[in-house]
């Protein structure tokens, strides 16, 4: 195999020798020194850029410890898995001040009476609406029914008196 591209030169000015593949020859000393001072210089940025990427706000709210909060009454309003403030109303009291429900009372009306279907829609939609006018008043995301929630590292807001001078019947004129 005389002229074999791999083989020995045979020229006194060529300088190619055997290029055959010799695993011991190819990482040589200075080829080993450029790549351990490549690993050396990517490892440094790394440790250089990890306190600046600890210092987004994600990152330090990833610190901060979340609040516990348990839900056991019934929610008013808004998304129990999805929620930053929290709030309570208390239902029996607001019912008492709204006018249709005033009326259901008064006239003692029955299930069977159409009417009293009527008032009672009536008197939860001016609940639904002014709790949502309230909440959103106060920048409330979730609503539960006083009683209902107990939370650890989160301010539960009482929106009962708010929710109530938004429903009487003064509030209207």
């Amino acid at each position: 195999m005389e002229g074999a591209w791999y083989g020995s030169c045979q020229h006194s000015r060529c300088q190619v020798r055997d290029l055959r593949f010799r695993p011991s020859a190819v990482l040589s000393s200075e080829v080993l020194l450029t790549m351990i001072r490549s690993l050396l210089a990517v490892l440094s940025l790394c440790l250089w850029l990890a306190p600046v990427a600890t210092a987004t706000p994600h990152a330090r709210h990833a610190i901060k410890p979340a609040p516990r909060v348990v839900i056991r009454g019934e929610v008013l309003a808004g998304n129990p898995g999805a929620f930053r403030s929290l709030g309570v109303v208390e239902r029996k009291a607001v019912f008492l001040q709204i006018p249709a429900y005033q009326t259901l009372v008064r006239e003692r009306l029955s299930r069977t009476n159409p009417r009293y279907h009527f008032l009672l829609r009536q008197a939860n939609d001016a609940f639904r609406a002014a709790m949502t006018r309230v909440a959103v008043q106060n920048g409330v995301d979730l609503v539960v029914e006083t009683g209902g929630v107990s939370a650890v590292g989160l301010e539960i807001q009482d929106l009962t008196a708010g929710v109530v001078r938004e429903v009487s019947p003064r509030r209207r004129r």
